[in-house]
């Protein structure tokens, strides 16, 4: 399948007048498609016989969950575009949406003509980094905005966002005259709040976090009689976001359509575009939210049967870093959607490479989390070379330029194409020629080590895998010849080559260990192999500038949120007498920084006052006391303590 149905040109809603003659989008690859195989089919809410209810990321499939109607948040809603339930029809309020009035030309539903020949199924992408804004929170902020009375118009409105809400919310107050203020975080980057302000919203920074610019817009909106413009939680928003689906079952055969891929974060955008979907596409087509694992509101809450909220989110993907959803995207979601898939940092990094290969444009983490769970879902259900026609939702490209350092030094990682091994060889002359040779001709990518044993060296090694070269070529194969022979999915032969190469090293007196999923390698001890410190004797600082230290380490990973003073805070409140003997920091491009740090603790000191100052400094941990240990390879090495390195 194809992009040949019409493009979004003439999208003109019914309430904005008639509706132009469609044109062809014009996107032919020049080839019949042979029809796809059709795995077994799951019913929804619309469709024939009993719901199947919700396949969860852990392969449980759950019955769905019921949560309350909100009719407060309906008064805004006619009569005629309600359900005989009291709930909104978001089908009718998507199709006579406003939106179309800023968005004459709606976003283009493309090809990813790489991806999909790697897959051996047609992905198209829904490109909703190509609105004015570089996202889709035009439509829901513009649709509402509409809405408003006269005395709202005149009074003003008010969002509170550190992102791709504020920029929506400030474009449509430009094109319907309706002055608004953003209030965003201090620590808010400069390139968002002036492209805020240069859309003519007036900026408003307070607070060192959104918890606290959210207060102070709450406030805001009291005293001077504002409208809050919601990122998600409207009918109006959800309608507005809605109208993507209404473009994408225009612009492809909807009757060949297996899967739609969209992102989650509060729910306005999956909600609205998952109940266009389910009212119209056939009963067959999935709908399926994708989360990161550090920001899984939706999964927790499907799997809890309870509304929860997270206590803490990864901000990687912040355009979907969401502690709860709303209250009417959640009980629109819990009804409509089929299944949830989670994906890990590494792999959107890898997404937002196959969106720019295909594209040429960068997506920000978020936009990329609909490629990223396509990509997922395909091969965990192992359906690779199978010809399903897919459609991914690539939702923003508002990306930080200081992030694009991390993305591609974790894209290839994220693919499986990349490997990285913490090796222990014996320290001799001779061992790492012996050790390059069991890894060529393969391309070495990273390289540490450091002098730390007289017996044995600790090496850090990443590479390409040779079966990654020619996995599409297997791929694309298996699609064009139709062959019934299963060939190993990437994922088995990424098993079996580092198998081989296991072995081979184990025959040559080495160990090794695949580090590719461990965060603590990745950002850390990649960067610090052969680090010591394992007899107290590390020449480390005090916060006081004293020594005091003794024998007693313990090494945690931090994150600090990445604004002024945050390292301060946690030196001036370091209890006397903890001293730092370990601290590395590297700044990643995101929302926080990750930190590694060892803190030797007195002899005798109760473990109540550290707990306490850990609890008491709210930066998220983990103790990694026993895994730096294994990793950085703590030797009791009695007898080298000449060649014993003192502190990384």
């Amino acid at each position: 399948m194809t992009a040949t149905g019409p493009t979004a040109r003439g999208l003109v809603s019914e309430a904005e007048g008639t509706q132009p003659k469609l044109s062809n989008g014009g996107h032919h690859d020049g080839e019949q498609q042979q029809q796809p195989r059709r795995r077994r089919t799951s019913t929804t809410l619309d469709g024939d016989g009993q719901d199947a209810g919700i396949l969860l990321p852990d392969g449980r499939r759950v019955k769905r969950p019921s949560f309350p109607a909100q009719p407060d948040m309906y008064k805004r809603v006619p009569a005629h575009l309600m359900k005989p339930d009291g709930t909104p029809n978001y089908m009718l309020m998507s199709l006579t949406s406003n939106v179309y009035s800023i968005l004459p030309e709606g976003t283009p539903l493309t090809p990813a003509v790489s991806l999909s020949q790697r897959l051996g199924n047609n992905l198209l992408l829904k490109r909703e980094d190509m609105t004015p804004v570089f996202s889709f929170k035009l439509r829901g902020a513009y649709n509402l905005m509409r809405q408003l009375s006269d005395e709202e118009r005149w009074r003003g409105v008010i969002a509170c966002s550190a992102g791709n809400h504020a920029q929506g919310v400030a474009m449509s107050g430009r094109e319907l005259g309706i002055a608004c203020t953003i209030v965003m975080p201090l620590n808010t980057p400069s390139i968002k709040y002036q492209n805020v302000d240069r859309l003519g919203a007036r900026v408003v920074l307070h607070g060192a976090d959104f918890d606290e610019a959210q207060r102070e817009c709450s406030r805001l909106a009291q005293v001077h009689g504002l409208t809050i413009i919601p990122p998600f939680n409207d009918p109006y928003v959800i309608a507005g976001q809605g109208t993507a689906a209404v473009e994408v079952l225009r612009q492809t055969d909807v009757s060949k359509l297996d899967a739609v891929f969209i992102p989650v974060g509060g729910g306005g955008f999956l909600a609205g575009m998952a109940a266009y979907i389910k009212a119209v596409a056939p009963p067959r087509v999935k709908v399926i939210g994708v989360e990161t694992y550090d920001a899984d509101a939706l999964a927790q809450t499907l799997s809890s049967g309870q509304h929860l909220t997270l206590s803490e989110v990864g901000l990687f993907a912040d355009g979907t870093a969401v502690r709860r959803m709303g209250d009417e995207t959640l009980r629109v979601c819990a009804q409509l959607v089929d299944e949830i898939v989670l994906v890990s940092n590494d792999e959107l990094c890898a997404a937002i490479k196959d969106v720019f290969q295909d594209t040429r444009a960068v997506p920000e983490p978020s936009g990329a989390l609909g490629v990223a769970g396509a990509k997922k879902w395909v091969q965990q259900n192992n359906l690779l070379g199978k010809r399903l026609n897919l459609v991914s939702v690539v939702s923003g490209a508002n990306i930080n330029f200081s992030r694009l350092r991390f993305i591609a030094e974790r894209a290839e990682v994220g693919e499986g194409k990349e490997v990285m091994l913490r090796i222990v060889i014996p320290e001799k002359p001779g061992a790492f020629l012996a050790l390059h040779s069991v890894i060529h001709p393969r391309a070495v990518t990273e390289f540490v080590y450091r002098y730390s044993s007289s017996k044995r060296a600790y090496i850090y090694l990443s590479f390409y895998l040779a079966s990654s070269s020619s996995r599409a070529n297997a791929h694309s194969a298996t699609a064009t010849t139709g062959t019934s022979t299963p060939l190993p999915s990437p994922h088995e032969l990424r098993t079996q080559e580092l198998c081989e190469i296991f072995a081979a090293l184990n025959r040559g007196g080495m160990q090794a260990l695949d580090i590719s999923d461990n965060e603590l390698a990745k950002s850390h001890s990649r960067y610090l192999v052969g680090g010591g410190g394992r007899h107290g004797n590390a020449k480390s600082k005090s916060r006081g500038g004293g020594g005091g230290g003794g024998v007693n380490e313990r090494v945690f990973r931090f994150e600090f949120p990445e604004r002024p003073n945050a390292l301060r805070k946690f030196l001036e409140t370091l209890p006397s007498g903890f001293n730092i003997s370990l601290f590395h920091y590297r700044n990643q491009g995101g929302d926080v920084g990750k930190v590694l740090c060892g803190l030797q603790i007195p002899e005798g000191e109760s473990s109540a006052r550290f707990d306490g100052w850990l609890q008491g400094l709210a930066y998220p941990y983990c103790e990694e006391t026993q895994r730096w240990a294994e990793f950085m390879g703590q030797d009791d090495d009695d007898d080298d303590d000449e060649g014993e390195a003192t502190g990384p």
